[in-house]
C-alpha cells in the first residue's frame, strides 16, 4: 500500500508539472486516501499540499485553504520543516489571491524561518550554507514575483 500511495503522489506531481491540475487533483486525493489507511501523517501532508496546489491552479482557493490548514498541522506534528515551509508558501499564495499582501508576507517570512531552522540543524557548515541558499531561493522568488502561482515542489518521499 505504501508503494501505491507514493505512486499516486508521484502521479499528482507529474500531472501538475504537465499542467494538468484536474488529473493532479484526482491523483492527490487517491494518495491522501492511501496515506490515511497507512496513518502516514507526512504522506498525508505532502499529498494535501499537492491537492491544494491543484485546487489553486483551478482557482478554488477556498477549498485549497481548508486543505492547507490540515496539511500544515500534520507537517508540524511530524516536525517536518521543509513540508511546513512549502505549505506556508502555498498559504501565502492564497493570501495574495485574496488581496492580503501583509498576510502573504507573514506566511513567506514564517516559511523562511522554517528553512533557516532546517539549515541550522545541518551538521556540515558547507551543507548549511547550501541548504540556506537553496531554501531561500524558492521563497524569495515567489515573493518577488508578487506571489503568483509559482508552485514550488517539496522534496519527494
Amino acid at each position: 500500500m505504501s508503494i501505491l500511495a507514493r505512486l499516486s503522489y508521484t502521479d499528482a506531481t507529474i500531472a501538475m508539472t504537465l499542467g494538468e491540475p484536474e488529473a493532479a487533483l484526482a491523483a492527490s486525493r487517491t494518495a491522501i486516501t492511501r496515506y490515511r489507511v497507512l496513518a502516514d501523517a507526512l504522506g498525508i501532508a505532502l499529498a494535501e499540499g499537492r491537492e491544494a496546489t491543484a485546487l489553486l491552479s483551478l482557482d478554488r482557493d477556498a477549498e485549497a485553504k481548508a486543505v492547507l490548514e490540515e496539511a500544515l498541522g500534520l507537517a508540524r506534528s511530524v516536525a517536518n520543516g521543509w513540508v511546513a515551509a512549502w505549505i506556508l508558501r502555498l498559504f501565502g499564495i492564497v493570501a495574495s489571491d485574496e488581496g492580503d499582501l501583509v498576510g502573504a508576507r507573514r506566511y513567506v517570512e514564517e516559511a523562511l524561518r522554517y528553512h533557516e531552522s532546517v539549515a541550522a540543524r545541518s551538521t556540515s557548515p558547507g551543507r548549511r550554507s547550501s541548504l540556506v541558499a537553496s531554501s531561500l531561493t524558492p521563497a524569495i522568488w515567489s515573493w518577488r514575483s508578487d506571489m503568483r502561482r509559482a508552485h514550488s515542489q517539496p522534496f519527494a518521499l
